[in-house]
């Protein structure tokens, strides 16, 4: 069940909805049925024992460290 963005024609209001089914998706502000889907970037998530390197900086590369599993910290 994907979530959708949506804009309301009506009245501006920008809003998410898990859409199930045929469900006709309608403004949370107004009620109206008469928005339009908007195209949004899809969300990647990487967990820990993932070897996907998606999205993931070299080590040392801004915004940092890999998340602090380079061991380029702990130099001691």
């Amino acid at each position: 069940m994907p979530i959708y963005e949506y804009t309301c024609e009506k009245c501006g209001a920008q809003f998410e909805l898990l859409i199930r089914n045929n469900e006709e998706p309608r403004c949370p502000q107004c009620g109206t049925t008469d928005v339009a889907k908007q195209l949004s970037k899809p969300a990647v998530s990487i967990s820990a024992g993932s070897s996907s390197t998606a999205d993931v900086p070299p080590c040392g590369a801004p915004p940092g460290c890999c998340g602090g599993n380079c061991n380029l910290f702990d130099q001691n």
